[in-house]
């Protein structure tokens, strides 16, 4: 991701702020590091990219999409699996 960042700054098409300042918005996270919860709670997007596993991308949006506010958007990175499998196990 920086590197697209990094090209745009370059090519004089981002100023170096709005580099910084997109990259500081950006956090990667996952289950072990036990803070993701309180970054949840305040997230407008959160991706998940997990590997091409259907239960394994239905437990982590079982765990994630409780914690998200009520405006959140919850994507996932897949290629393989059609979206509309992974929603099917959406918490209502």
């Amino acid at each position: 991701m920086n590197d697209n960042w990094d090209a745009k700054f370059k090519k004089k098409r981002m100023s170096l702020f709005a580099r910084n300042d997109a990259s500081a918005r950006v956090y990667g996270l996952y289950d072990g590091d036990g803070v993701w919860e309180k970054h949840f709670h305040n997230a407008d997007m959160v991706i998940e990219a997990v590997p091409e596993h259907l239960p394994l991308k239905h437990a982590v949006m079982a765990s994630i999409e409780p914690t998200l506010p009520a405006h959140a958007v919850f994507a996932s990175n897949t290629s393989a699996i059609p979206i509309r499998d992974i929603a099917s196990k959406r918490s209502l």
